[in-house]
């Protein structure tokens, strides 16, 4: 009887052990699973704050665009050539901002007429002399920006690597260009343009924690992959 006994509680002190650790076992796996669940819903309001971020900091791109567009001194430089104050004026708009790499107004046959120029981020902007600023009408951006019938209406780009004298610049630049139509009485006179560097807004993106980030244009082509080499495909 004595025997049965000790058997009996042994069974019971096993089964409870057993439950215990099913217990356990059950409790992390829960923890684990809420621990990835917040990980997951932190990381998607990460990504919604940053889109939102952007989204704003591109509206103010427009905005300076339009300031430019609407100001005296540049009315006065379409109306008459006059170029007293119009150097100041773009580089003011483009020092409002850290991350505008150029700043330009190309007239309707495609020669940069005013350009501003921001080596790198912390830089300063420079005024590039007219000896070498170029034609850029073979250029998609121009093309789609000098189509455009609608005064109001903005011209955003793909994000691409930035182009100079039909070569890509390297160490490679990531650009977003913004740009519109400009008229003087109703006729099309050429474009506004702005080249916003994207290197720290793709950075912020793809060091996302916990995920491979992969970014894809519109053609299937990498713009940002996990192995760097795939980086940029279409190029």
């Amino acid at each position: 009887m004595s025997t049965f006994k000790n058997r009996l509680l042994l069974s019971y002190i096993a089964y409870g052990v057993a439950l215990a650790l099913v217990a356990v076992f059950t409790i992390n796996i829960l923890y684990e699973s809420n621990i990835e669940q917040q990980q997951r819903t932190d990381t998607v309001e990460k990504f919604v704050e940053q889109k939102n971020s952007f989204n704003e900091y591109t509206k103010n791109i427009e905005k300076k665009l339009f300031t430019i567009r609407d100001s005296k001194i540049f009315k006065q430089y379409l109306n008459d050539g006059s170029d007293s104050n119009i150097a100041e004026l773009f580089s003011y708009i483009a020092n409002t901002s850290e991350d505008i790499m150029q700043l330009r107004y190309i007239n309707n046959h495609g020669f940069e007429k005013i350009r501003m120029d921001r080596r790198e981020i912390d830089t300063v902007p420079i005024l590039v002399s007219n000896d070498n600023l170029q034609n850029k009408a073979h250029r998609y951006y121009f093309k789609k920006i000098i189509e455009l019938n609608n005064e109001e209406e903005v011209w955003y780009s793909n994000i691409d690597l930035n182009i100079e004298h039909s070569q890509i610049e390297k160490p490679v630049k990531p650009v977003l260009r913004v740009g519109i139509p400009i008229f003087v009485k109703n006729k099309k006179v050429g474009i506004l343009i702005v080249n916003i560097y994207m290197k720290y807004f793709l950075n912020q993106i793809s060091s996302l924690a916990l995920y491979n980030i992969y970014i894809i244009d519109t053609d299937g082509n990498f713009i940002i992959h996990p192995q760097k080499k795939y980086n940029w495909s279409k190029y």
